[in-house]
């Protein structure tokens, strides 16, 4: 892939030229593991199961929201128009186990890596702390980060468990920031969906999108095609001070 980035509505300029970052938080899927369409595999499998309509639709229209969010979408489909709030309520708690079950399945079976992720996480984590937040529950991003070995690299990881509200709030963001003892201004962050960028954008980070197509790229500081190309990692060692 060639290496694009583009001004955006956050600015005229990508990054200012005398900023560096203290921290730096990734999203999970779609970002450090190619795991986005697993999960919305899994979303239409339960939704199937559910004998709700249009199961693939649902999964596309939900996957990057939190999965307890999901769970009481698809308890809301599949209750009566006017069951109690409570009643979906509980029946989502019960939709997000089966949820959860199945991907951790999947996950056990191994997850490819975005290419690039491992080291770009490893070269930061030399330097700087670095954290993961995503709207995962805690289970499910305990089962990702352990098979695929980023634990080791991490000083913190935050899931939608953790916190009151899952992106596109900024919450996760803000936690993630925060226990690594750093402020989200100098914090850099790495997404991929509307959603996670709307939520570091929201909590004051310098935002870096992997997109497929930089032009349709949610709205952020700066957007890239691959971490693997060598004006990315040149800009990467630049804000580490380990390369001119």
């Amino acid at each position: 892939m060639t290496f694009s980035r583009r001004s955006t509505p956050l600015g005229s300029s990508v990054f200012p030229s005398d900023w560096t970052p203290t921290a730096v938080v990734f999203d999970c899927d779609g970002v450090l593991m190619d795991t986005e369409k697993s999960w919305v595999t899994t979303i239409a499998r339960v939704s199937h199961d559910l004998g709700l309509a249009s199961p693939e639709h649902l999964a596309d229209r939900l996957t990057a929201l939190p999965a307890a969010t999901i769970a009481e979408a698809l308890a809301a489909e599949e209750l009566p128009e006017n069951a109690p709030e409570a009643e979906v309520q509980g029946r989502g708690q019960e939709i997000l186990s089966m949820l959860s079950a199945l991907d951790v399945q999947r996950i056990e079976r191994g997850v490819d890596l975005i290419p690039g992720a491992m080291d770009l996480v490893r070269e930061f984590s030399e330097v700087l702390p670095v954290g993961v937040a995503s709207n995962s529950t805690r289970t499910i991003l305990d089962a990702k980060l352990e098979t695929t070995g980023f634990k080791k690299y991490l000083g913190t990881w935050v899931s939608c468990d953790d916190v009151a509200q899952g992106k596109p709030e900024p919450d996760m963001y803000i936690r993630a920031v925060n226990n690594l003892g750093a402020q989200c201004d100098r914090a850099l962050t790495f997404e991929d969906s509307t959603p996670g960028a709307e939520a570091a954008v929201a909590a004051g980070t310098r935002v870096t999108v992997l997109a497929e197509d930089v032009d349709a790229a949610p709205p952020a500081h700066f957007a890239t095609t691959s971490f693997e190309d060598p004006e990315f990692r040149q800009m990467v060692r630049t804000w580490l001070g380990t390369g001119s």
